[in-house]
């Protein structure tokens, strides 16, 4: 490129210089004509060359691969307790066993559930100690052992709020057509070999829980200690949602913004044997 940009000067140069020799002779005219082109010829020779605008290949991108993982079918948990129409059979006796009454004055049954009012987080406790039910015991072979129907008044459950406990017994659990609630039991499981006074023990009754009009298969998770060889003390709770049960909440002019779809039930309880609560 530099040397054709060098080839042109040259020849302008030439040309102008044959214009200024030309110019000094006769014809003025001829000169200007020369004059002319010289200019035009200095003005290609300065003016560089075009260059060629650069070739663009565009190369398309790819279009991507999208490996899809079918997602695993997740697999059911079985409940703990299978649901039972009739008890478990047990084998041996209950000779040795001792029949333990649940004492309603020492015991409770509530339930907790948590709800938005004014819109607050609270806390509810519903209680009631009208609470009954037995313990067939045998300390020496507690595999034998059984537990009876456990039966809850449920118009006497009473809360911390009357417009509460209205809803509830009118609307909710309609303790006017459903005065009990009852829990049957079906089977116990983790119980251990032996049972000594004083020494605590934790197990699971698996059964049927009856609210209103609709029975479900739920599982209760006990901490029992036998005091002493006539009282018994201990605690049962299981989680269960309410809706399973129909317990719809109903709309309140109060501003009860929203209620927990699950509610705890507690059962404490204090069961003595024979006419030791009398003692």
């Amino acid at each position: 490129m530099s040397s054709l940009i060098e080839m042109k000067y040259w020849v302008a140069y030439s040309c102008l210089a044959s214009v200024a020799v030309s110019a000094c002779g006769p014809s003025p005219k001829a000169a200007a004509n020369q004059t002319a082109l010289a200019e035009t010829a200095i003005s290609a020779a300065w003016t560089p060359a075009a260059t060629p605008a650069p070739t663009v290949t565009v190369t398309p991108n790819p279009t991507p691969t999208v490996t899809v993982t079918p997602t695993a079918t997740p697999t059911a948990v079985p409940p703990t307790c299978e649901p039972a129409t009739e008890p478990a059979a047990q084998e041996g006796t209950i000779e040795n066993a001792s029949v333990f009454e649940i004492v309603a004055a020492e015991s409770q049954a509530r339930f907790i559930i948590d709800e938005v009012f004014d819109r607050k987080p609270n806390t509810v406790i519903g209680e009631t100690n009208q609470v009954s039910g037995s313990l067939t015991v045998d300390m020496a072979n507690p595999s034998l052992s059984k537990v009876g129907p456990i039966r809850i008044a449920a118009g006497t459950l009473r809360s911390d709020g009357s417009l509460r406990d209205y809803s509830i017994h009118w609307f909710i659990l309609v303790t006017r057509k459903y005065e009990t609630i009852e829990f049957v039991p079906i089977s116990i499981e983790g119980l251990p070999e032996r049972v000594e006074l004083g020494e605590l023990v934790t197990f699971r009754i698996c059964g049927d829980l009856n609210i209103r009009d609709s029975t479900r298969a739920e599982t209760f998770e006990v901490a029992l200690t036998a005091l002493t060889d006539t009282r018994l003390d201990g605690s049962a709770s299981t989680v269960i949602n309410r809706t399973n049960y129909g317990l719809e909440i109903p709309r309140t002019p109060y501003d009860v913004a929203d209620v927990s779809e699950q509610v705890e039930l507690v059962i404490d309880f204090v069961a003595t044997r024979g006419n030791a609560e009398n003692n």
